[in-house]
């Protein structure tokens, strides 16, 4: 942190964000980045149609659909579900720092105007809300979060 500037920072949970990501967002995404032909096929039926059936006591239960998302436990999942998330930058205000963990977010802006420093954090969380919307994912606003910082004596309690 710089002397005189106050740093906002935003912490932001999505909300089952694994088990939302939709099939033909995602597939369409990979096609975007450049994934194409047979790999694209083979991530579309991969994320198609999987179902699940539960063995207990040496009984096997009837299958069932499993919703269309990234199918968790999976080796392939969590780089799927990068790709997904990876979409996020261009939403992000430019002077605004951005870090992604999973489902969490943590984006944060320092600036020596407070006024400044709450305009740019708003545009960036406008811009995300409108990038969840997009992708069908929901911020879990009872977990949202802020906190502002300076290392300037003259804001200390």
């Amino acid at each position: 942190m710089k002397p005189h500037r106050k740093t906002m920072a935003v912490f932001q949970d999505l909300s089952a964000a694994f088990d939302h990501v939709w099939r033909q967002i995602l597939v369409h995404i990979c096609y975007k980045i450049g994934i194409k032909g047979n790999a694209l096929i083979w991530i579309n039926d991969f994320l198609r149609d999987s179902k699940f059936s539960v063995r207990f006591d040496g009984v096997l239960s009837e299958s069932h659909k499993l919703r269309p998302s990234v199918p968790q436990g999976s080796i392939l999942s969590p780089l799927l579900f990068f790709i997904y998330m990876n979409t996020i930058h261009p939403h992000i205000h430019p002077d605004t720092k951005i870090t992604c963990y999973a489902d969490d977010l943590a984006v944060w802006q320092s600036h020596i105007d407070t006024a400044v420093t709450e305009e740019v954090i708003n545009a960036t969380l406008e811009g995300i809300a409108a990038w969840a919307e997009d992708l069908k994912l929901t911020i879990s606003t009872d977990k949202t979060n802020y906190c502002i910082s300076s290392i300037d004596r003259r804001h200390r309690p």
